[in-house]
Formats: C-alpha cells, sequence, structure tokens
C-alpha cells in the first residue's frame, strides 16, 4: 500500500503521524536503513514499511525519516529545514500489508529478507525485487 501525503507549503507540519493497531505483545521497531517493522514477541516480522522518502516539485529528495512512540509511527520530512524547496513536497510510507508478509514468509523469505527489499522504495522496485513469489502472493497463487 502507498500513502502519499503533498505538503503544499513551508508552513506545513514537518510530522506525519500513523496511529497503529498492535497487539499487547507486537512493537514496532526502525530499522538502521531507515525501514520501520511491526515484530510480534518471537521477533517475527508482521508488517513492512519501506524507508521513508521524500521529494519537492522539481523531483529533489528531502530529508526524511521515521521516528517510533509506542503504536504510532511518525514520518518526519525536513522541508522546513532545507534550502530552495519547490513546494509541494510528496513524501510516502510504503508498507506491505500482513497477509502479504505472511504470504511471503510461506514462500520462503524471511523478516530481515523481506524487510531489505522493502526498502527498496517503490512498489515496483519492491515486486520486481520480489519476483515470482510476490506475483504468485498477490494473486494467491
Amino acid at each position: 500500500m502507498q500513502m502519499l501525503t503533498a505538503i503544499a507549503n513551508e508552513e506545513a507540519s514537518t510530522s506525519y503521524t500513523y496511529e497503529l493497531d498492535l497487539a499487547e505483545e507486537q512493537s514496532i521497531q526502525v530499522t538502521p536503513s531507515g525501514a520501520a517493522m511491526v515484530v510480534d514477541a518471537a521477533g517475527n516480522t508482521v508488517l513492512v514499511f519501506g524507508e521513508p522518502w521524500a521529494s519537492d516539485a522539481e523531483g529533489k529528495p528531502v530529508d526524511t525519516w521515521f521516528e517510533v512512540d509506542g503504536p504510532t509511527l511518525t514520518q518526519v520530512v525536513d522541508h522546513q529545514d532545507t534550502e530552495n524547496v519547490a513546494y509541494p513536497v510528496v513524501s510516502d510510507p510504503i508498507f506491505l500489508a500482513p497477509w502479504m508478509v505472511k504470504c511471503l514468509v510461506g514462500i520462503g523469505l524471511k523478516g530481515p529478507d523481506i524487510t531489505r527489499i522493502a526498502q527498496l522504495g517503490t512498489p515496483y522496485s519492491i515486486l520486481a525485487a520480489f519476483g515470482r513469489g510476490a506475483v504468485a502472493c498477490i494473486f494467491m497463487k
């Protein structure tokens, strides 16, 4: 799933929060590369958020990162402290739905592999990296 946020001007917020409905034994973790994932008490990956990205109206990247506070995942977009930003700025956390993660685990991929691939960014690059397994999961075959 892709959730685009359009940031209209310099006065707009720099923080965009997503409240997650976590089970008691689940937590959100940010990986060293900047991606985020929901894991259960056993360390199994339940949900994956690819590395966040943001770019301005001219396609220039704008610094962005995830922060976690309990069940809240926040994408911070540093558009106010960046020189020569052309608005609107578009940002996006891409995440793999729980059924997709279960399916990928079912075909033999492990949590770290899924997270690494999800860090590629766009839905097309993620599907290309997952290859036939992703196609099989999407079409339930």
